[in-house]
């Protein structure tokens, strides 16, 4: 493995874990609105985000309620 992409990694570990934190507040947020209204698909769900003040993209609304089998 090269140097550089090692200290690359180790410098991004950071971001990465803040990056989790915020899509695992998505996430319970998500469900949150999900057992309000099962019935939002994920344009519903990206407007109800942006309400709760949660700017998120409609790709990772998707992946997101994919992943939690919503």
């Amino acid at each position: 493995m090269p140097r550089d992409s090692y200290y690359k990694w180790r410098a991004a570990r950071s971001l990465r874990a803040e990056r989790q934190a915020w899509e695992h507040e998505i996430k319970e947020h998500m469900m949150a609105i999900h057992y309000a209204h099962p019935y939002f698909g994920y344009p519903r769900m990206m407007t109800a985000l942006c309400e709760a003040c949660f700017r998120v993209n409609h790709k990772r609304v998707c992946r997101l309620m994919k992943e939690l089998s919503i």
